[in-house]
């Protein structure tokens, strides 16, 4: 039978808990019964883990953090899968076998990217400098009219303040402060790729204080 070879290209954003990475390994275990886990921290420290408990037990502190995780599995047959999740490209694999073995492996690997994908993916998907242009746009043109018509005072022009007011001027200035601050704060308070492993649960939970203060500062 013809061996097919296809990629899968997952979330950006991800959030890795303990709970996906069983559900993962015990996918890839049916494969070859085993399962090879390879990390990368920052410094350039490799692990290799054939245990899951062994990769639990990573400090995974801020300046060793874990920066890409792979797990692969091959079996003697020559079916093969790979996931790998990295902070700079988030989360794809590889499969290689038969049609069906390829299909089987699609659909689990499709469903364990949808859950590893955070709710605030889609802060990453809005144009925040784009936005923030129009906020500021509209803000400077509200100002040039106002000046425009107090110097032309006319029946029009105070209708049409009275249409606009000066509220109009806060809201865009509200959303303004609110567009910049997630553009320059959203990696601190959004982190792209998240490992809850060792110190970072920690980190993961002081993300979500953060979030939760500045979200109830906005509603």
């Amino acid at each position: 039978m013809a061996r097919i070879i296809a990629t899968l290209s997952g979330p950006r954003q991800v959030v890795v808990r303990e709970q996906d990475l069983i559900t993962a390994l015990t996918h890839l275990a049916r494969i070859s019964g085993t399962c090879e886990i390879t990390v990368h921290t920052r410094g350039s420290r490799m692990y290799v883990f054939s245990d899951l408990a062994d990769l639990l037990e990573l400090p995974n502190r801020r300046r060793s953090k874990i920066t890409s995780l792979e797990l692969r599995s091959m079996a003697q047959s020559g079916e093969y899968t790979k996931i790998e999740i990295t902070s700079w490209s988030g989360a794809s694999a590889n499969l290689v076998g038969d049609r069906r073995f390829v299909e089987h492996q699609t659909a689990l690997i499709e469903e364990l990217f949808d859950r590893i994908r955070p709710w605030y993916a889609l802060f990453y998907k809005l144009p925040f400098w784009p936005m923030l242009i129009l906020s500021l746009s509209s803000a400077t043109a509200y100002l040039l009219g106002t000046s425009f018509l107090g110097l032309h005072e006319t029946k029009f022009g105070d209708n049409i303040r009275s249409i606009f007011g000066l509220h109009t001027l806060q809201n865009v200035g509200i959303l303004t402060n609110i567009l910049v601050y997630l553009a320059l704060a959203r990696r601190s308070l959004f982190p792209e790729t998240v490992f809850l492993i060792g110190d970072g649960v920690r980190r993961s939970k002081l993300a979500e204080t953060a979030r939760s203060v500045s979200l109830s500062r906005w509603v």
